[in-house]
């Protein structure tokens, strides 16, 4: 930022530098099975190698399906096996996400997706993506 000082012509100021903390970077892990899942079936396993911070609810996340669900169809996002949250499809092609805190993933950790148990009868060609920050 320059600060005008006078009415003289050419009379700025220095220039001042304004900076913030650094945050925010946005950070997506993107996944798609382009089939219909087998009951349990593991479809996305992800190792980190930086900090990473998933909001509660995953609110910037996306989920949709090609083909919609019959039923009720609940994937399980688990963080080193544990899950730590849902996507839910019902007879729609949009999932709904639900995390009930916010989990913080670090250098080593696993994310994974494993598909609904039961198998839903028509739910395919489901694309996601996870939002969070690091």
């Amino acid at each position: 930022i320059f600060i005008k000082l006078s009415d003289a012509s050419a009379d700025w100021s220095d220039a001042i530098e304004i900076r913030g903390p650094r945050g925010g970077d946005r950070y997506e892990i993107g996944n798609w099975d382009s089939d219909r899942p087998a009951t349990d079936e593991e479809l996305l396993s992800w190792m980190f190698s930086t900090t990473v911070v998933f909001p509660a609810g995953l609110t910037a996340s996306q989920a949709k399906a090609r083909i919609a669900s019959t039923g009720t169809a609940v994937y399980s996002i688990r963080k080193n096996d544990v899950q730590v949250g849902t996507i839910t499809f019902t007879a729609s092609v949009a999932g709904v996400f639900a995390m009930a805190s916010q989990q913080t993933f670090v250098a080593g950790d696993r994310l994974s997706i494993v598909a609904p148990n039961p198998r839903d009868a028509t739910l395919s060609g489901v694309v996601t993506t996870l939002v969070g920050s690091r």
